[in-house]
């Protein structure tokens, strides 16, 4: 019974791998055909909740209290983007099962005429949805499910490309909701104050306030994970399906010495692993190109080796939803491949998103469409034909589909049988109650809504929660740790005497997780910082929690006790050999840099001994490579400062250099030079400009070894270390390189030309550039 794949010659497909012969259509599938092409680990099975023509172009979801799904629909993506004055055609629309046969049979639209609406979160009663330029706040007054409430709440995003403004609008259990942003970035005002910014994550409180830009990424970000203890995760487009945000911007304010980088990319491996051959993409071949969400699989319905430990990162250009296996590694994390949760053969497969419903099983978004690539446009030489750039910065294509989308379920079979829930603010204790859910969806939802019933009447049922000291297999107590968020969102943390005790006690909660939750919501004051040392939280066996105390020493004001302390962490074996440690510990310091100092000159002695050395890996820019956390704080805060400007060069160049500048061009993976002459043993400097929405590098080689330094950097693409080297290649081929600039950025070269005259290429390294982004640097006699 298995489909028979109908292909035929037609125009506007691309080619950017220049296959022989060239792709060609792929007739669409029925939702039945296309579900017999589609596969899902044994022990599961794919279930079809909703398709077209109810569903159409499905881009967000969520669910709402009473565990109905909401699903954002944009058929206007990519390229039509309204005036001011203008309406768009786009939807939120509630799905629901009425007759509990597993499939929607009601449809209600929301709200209508939106445009290009990217996700949405529960909110004050309605739901902020992120539609750039504007935030959106929505909201059914009279009950019949529609919104007659539409205003904007924050205006500033970015509209220049229509898939790297906001989205993934999340609710975090510290009450604050969480995004993120691709390159379009911000530039406005949030609650009184102005921001700009790029591709980040991002958080904020439900009213707005307390905006935080809490981590840069390096490219389009489409992904954010939180996981039970709400550490967070991101995805991006191009070759970074996993990042791990451990450390906030906020933290490294006023911080010299290092660079100021909290994430880093976590992916242990290159390859996605589609069941077709028929996958276009237009670079990084065969990786992660199109990287969107990192939900996790935060219920208990799967096999424990789910729970919490694995994200699921959607790859449309693939068909796949990817399994990214997260293990604790110190106060961080690594990644590694745990294969498909979904995959589909079928080459209209797209899912786009992927999460825990209400009923504990993953549902997956499948925008089923034959063309996903927005951009750069196809040209003759890059792509097989020559393309249009339109609105949104996306090529116009017409075998953009509008007329279909599908929703699916992913269920484990054996699991318990779902019995939907209703949670209402009106029924307080059935509210306390779903705290302790084994489903994070239904405990968020309670939290929501306990904070925003704005009652402490519950408080005395919050404190037992918080107070049944066990841990389950995962160090996790969930009641607990929702309960203890609650009671800070309530208010009552620094103001009810009980309220204080409890954060106190929870300090040595059985459960870390706990544990850290109390640490982030301390106070900020000296008695708490004494507690947090008294008790030597500090020194906890638990890296998460230990991180945690660390980072809120940074937060408090200087004394001698702390600085003593943070010196003897930074002469600790473990806190240096872990590379988030030994950062907290130089961000914590830097924040008590006199106190640190006098102990450090106080125990100087012990260096007459080697010491402990930090080993921040090469991504992290080595700070602590060659010198203690003490000795590199020395030379910044006592003016002897060690990290001296750092250029790419192989020779310090002269005042009459030659000076060469090259930019990227949007879109078109080329440089808008392509040839330039040097004369040879002259100092040159490239001053090299990236204003393309893709990172790129510039990378000279030996004359006549183009081809080989482009196949090590293809090789060095499949390598998880591969970003940290900036994807350059370690060979005597490769003669002088820039880093990888992140869009937007400029970096100068500076180098002397090679003694022998002759024709030097130069190319991009990122994952599949370099056959299309060369340029020539013809080196002559000097006169």
């Amino acid at each position: 019974t298995i489909p028979e794949l109908v292909y035929k010659e037609m125009p506007n497909i691309p080619n950017s791998e220049k296959r022989d012969p060239a792709p060609q259509y792929q007739e669409p599938l029925s939702p039945d055909e296309s579900q017999k092409l589609i596969q899902v680990p044994a022990g599961f099975e794919l279930e079809l909740f909703a398709s077209e023509p109810e569903i159409i172009n499905p881009i967000s979801m969520n669910w709402d209290e009473k565990g109905r799904l909401w699903v954002v629909e944009t058929v206007d993506y990519p390229n039509t983007v309204r005036n001011d004055k203008g309406t768009g055609d786009d939807r939120i629309k509630i799905c629901e099962d009425t007759n509990g046969d597993g499939k929607a049979d009601k449809f209600t639209v929301f709200a209508e005429n939106l445009n290009l609406p990217t996700s949405f979160i529960f909110a004050n009663g309605g739901i902020i949805l992120s539609q750039a330029p504007d935030f959106l706040f929505l909201k059914d007054t009279d009950g019949d499910d529609k919104a007659d409430v539409r205003k904007v709440i924050i205006n500033g995003w970015g509209i220049f490309d229509t898939h790297a403004g906001p989205s993934n609008l999340q609710q975090g259990i510290d009450n604050k909701i969480y995004g993120v942003v691709g390159y379009s970035g911000f530039k406005g005002d949030i609650a009184g104050k102005n921001y700009e910014f790029g591709q980040s994550v991002y958080r904020f409180k439900p009213d707005l306030s307390d905006f935080e830009v809490v981590s840069n990424t390096s490219n389009n970000t489409w992904g954010l994970g939180l996981t039970e203890d709400n550490s967070i995760f991101a995805s991006t487009a191009n070759n970074t399906h996993s990042v791990f945000v451990g450390i906030p911007n906020a933290d490294f304010d006023g911080v010299e010495g290092i660079p100021a980088e909290g994430n880093k990319k976590i992916d242990g491996h290159y390859a996605m692993h589609p069941i077709t051959t028929h996958v276009r993409q237009v670079d990084v071949f065969g990786g992660f190109t199109a990287a969107s969400g990192h939900h996790f699989y935060t219920a208990r319905d799967y096999p424990a080796s789910y729970w919490d430990q694995v994200a699921f990162v959607c790859e449309p250009t693939g068909h796949l939803v990817h399994n990214a296996k997260i293990s604790r590694d110190g106060a961080g994390y690594t990644e590694s491949d745990g294969w498909n949760l979904f995959a589909g053969a079928d080459e209209w497969v797209a899912p786009v998103a992927a999460q825990v419903g209400p009923d504990g099983a993953v549902w997956v978004l499948d925008w089923y469409n034959f063309i996903i690539q927005h951009n750069p446009t196809p040209t003759d030489e890059s792509g097989g034909y020559d393309a249009e750039t339109g609105e949104g910065n996306a090529y116009v294509n017409p075998l953009r589909d509008k007329s279909r989308g599908r929703i699916w379920r992913v269920v484990c079979k054996g699991a318990d049988e779902y019995k939907p829930i209703t949670l209402s603010m009106d029924k307080p204790d059935d509210l306390v109650k779903a705290l302790s859910n084994d489903n994070m969806f239904w405990r968020t939802t309670a939290q929501r809504l306990l904070v925003e019933r704005d009652n402490r009447d519950v408080l005395p049922q919050l404190y037992d929660l918080v107070n049944q000291k066990k841990a389950d297999s995962l160090g996790l107590n969930p009641g607990a740790l929702h309960a203890l968020w609650t009671i800070q969102g309530l208010g009552a943390i620094g103001t009810e005497q009980k309220a204080n005790e409890v954060l106190a006690e929870a300090l040595q909660h059985p459960s870390y997780a706990v544990r850290k939750a109390a640490i982030e919501m301390l106070p900020k004051n000296e008695s708490y910082m004494e507690k947090l040392l008294t008790e030597d939280l500090i020194h906890v066996k638990d890296p998460r929690v230990q991180l945690a105390a660390i980072l809120y020493l940074s937060k408090n004001a200087a004394s001698a006790e702390v600085g003593q302390a943070l010196y003897e962490l930074s002469r600790e074996e473990a806190i240096n050999k872990d590379p988030w440690l030994a950062k907290a510990v130089y961000i914590a310091a830097s924040k008590h840099p006199d106190s640190f100092l006098a102990s450090y000159k106080k125990n100087s002695a012990d260096f007459d001994k080697e010491p402990y050395k930090a080993t921040l890996d090469k991504s992290q820019d080595d700070p602590f490579k060659d010198a203690s956390i003490a000795e590199v704080l020395s030379k910044n805060y006592t003016g002897q400062n060690m990290s001296e400007e750092k250029t790419n060069t192989s020779a310090i160049s002269e005042e009459n250099a030659t000076v060469i500048h090259i930019k990227t061009i949007k879109n078109e993976l080329k440089y808008d030079v392509t040839e330039f002459v040097v004369e040879a043993g002259k100092a040159v400097e490239i001053v090299f400009e990236n204003p393309d929405f893709l990172q790129h590098n510039l990378v000279i080689t030996e004359a006549g070894e183009k081809g080989k330094v482009g196949l090590a950097a293809d090789k060095l693409a499949t390598d998880s270390q591969g970003a940290a080297l900036d994807y350059v290649p370690k060979m005597p081929e490769v003669l002088f390189a820039s880093a990888l600039l992140d869009p937007e950025k400029t970096v100068t070269i500076k180098f002397t030309a090679p003694e022998k005259p002759g024709i030097y290429p130069y190319i991009c390294t990122f994952p599949g550039h370099w056959r299309i982004m060369q340029g020539e640097m013809t080196v002559v006699d000097a006169k």
